[in-house]
């Protein structure tokens, strides 16, 4: 099966970074505003999956979907980064009938 649709994401708390400089480490927590990154996410999602029957009222089911981000995730006006991924799932699907 093959199928398209739509997603919205709001991020939540902080944004944590850890650096390493000669050996010591520091840890910086900084809200999205100051980092200068999106506080939300929507794009589109493509799928594609089928079904390995293993008996009749269950299957293997294995899932392909490419997700592509349409929010520009850097408020800075002269950087452009978009959310892309990449997704594999592998499941057991049954049914009660």
């Amino acid at each position: 099966s093959v199928g398209a649709g739509g997603y919205y994401l709001r991020y939540t708390g902080n944004i944590e970074e850890e650096a390493s400089v000669n050996g010591s480490v520091s840890k910086v927590s900084s809200d999205y505003d100051l980092a200068r990154q999106s506080t939300h996410d929507a794009g589109l999602i493509l799928r594609a999956g089928f079904n390995l029957p293993f008996s009749p009222v269950s299957a293997l089911m294995i899932d392909g979907r490419y997700t592509l981000g349409l929010v520009d995730q850097v408020t800075t006006p002269d950087i452009v980064s978009h959310f892309n991924d990449l997704q594999a799932l592998v499941g057991l699907r049954w049914s009660t009938r």
